[in-house]
Formats: structure tokens, C-alpha cells, sequence
């Protein structure tokens, strides 16, 4: 959905209604620091859930594996990463395989 959007509250008022109309929930990735998700669902119903762990909001292999952890530790269901990945044919190809 993107930063813009989740930060804009009547934007995100007219999401709400209509996740409300399917009854569906809203997964709030928490990308930004006001995102108007909360917000936005008081009154509707809608269930909204935010991630407790960004897995690569840096991409260094050592952070990465410590965000997994900590995420594994929360026994966090939510997990966020973006599409950094080196390709197969990059270096980082192993540390794929090894589970991240």
C-alpha cells in the first residue's frame, strides 16, 4: 500500500470501510512512524494488526539475522522484509540457502 497512503488518514478511512464491507483485517507494516491505520479502524470493526519486526530495514547480513531471531524469540507471526535479496547469482545466494 505504501508510506503515503497508510500515513493519510481519510485514505486509509476509505480502506477501512472497505475491508469493513468483506470483513477483512488490515496487516499495518509500520514502514512510518504516523501511520493513520489505527486510527482509521476505530469504529469499523476491522482488526487491525502491526508487525513487531522489520527483518532488513538495513541490509546487512548480521542485522538480518539478528531481526529474524528477535523475531523468532517474540514468537512473531508478522515478519516484514523487503526486496533487497541479491540475485542467485550474488554472493549472498548462501546466505539464502542458510535460511534467512
Amino acid at each position: 500500500m505504501g508510506s503515503a497512503m497508510t500515513s493519510n488518514l481519510f485514505g486509509m478511512q476509505k480502506v477501512m470501510q472497505a475491508l469493513e464491507r468483506y470483513n477483512l483485517y488490515f496487516l499495518d507494516s509500520v514502514t512510518i512512524g504516523n501511520t493513520q491505520a489505527m486510527r482509521a479502524a476505530q469504529g469499523t470493526g476491522v482488526k487491525v494488526i502491526k508487525r513487531k519486526v522489520f527483518l532488513d530495514d538495513t541490509q546487512n547480513e548480521a542485522d538480518i539475522r539478528n531481526q529474524f531471531n528477535r523475531a523468532i524469540a517474540l514468537g512473531a507471526a508478522q515478519r516484514f522484509g523487503d526486496s533487497h535479496w541479491p540475485s542467485a547469482s550474488d554472493d549472498g545466494a548462501g546466505a539464502a540457502a542458510d535460511g534467512l
